[in-house]
């Protein structure tokens, strides 16, 4: 086998692994009832994996968060969780405000 014909071997392998899972999990979920055990689980997974994504990036970020100090990124995502937790629904109330924020720390700053 080529090396050519390798890579087209790898690639076409990995796609029908990837949609026969996608396939399986859209068959599966006709299945499943919104208050199940495996439900409750898979969104539990699914929130802590978001959270940890979101710790990672505030406290050991890569881009242009690392020229504000962690004090301020701290202090964003305390006030934005303390807002989604008294408004519960304006999301875009929250973006906002911490774009505003990390904005101005990036003017005061720089």
């Amino acid at each position: 086998m080529s090396q050519d014909m390798y890579i087209y071997a790898v690639i076409v392998l990995s796609a029908i692994v990837t949609y026969s899972i996608r396939v399986l999990g859209f068959i599966g979920a006709g299945f499943l009832k919104e208050d199940s055990q495996i439900f409750v689980l898979a969104n539990y997974i699914s929130y802590s994996l978001v959270g940890a994504l979101v710790v990672g990036l505030l406290v050991t970020p890569h881009n242009a968060l690392m020229d504000i100090p962690l004090s301020w990124r701290i202090a964003v995502a305390l006030t934005c969780a303390a807002i989604y937790v008294y408004y519960r629904k304006y999301l875009l109330l929250l973006i906002l405000m911490a774009v505003t924020v990390i904005t101005l720390a990036q003017i005061l700053i720089l």
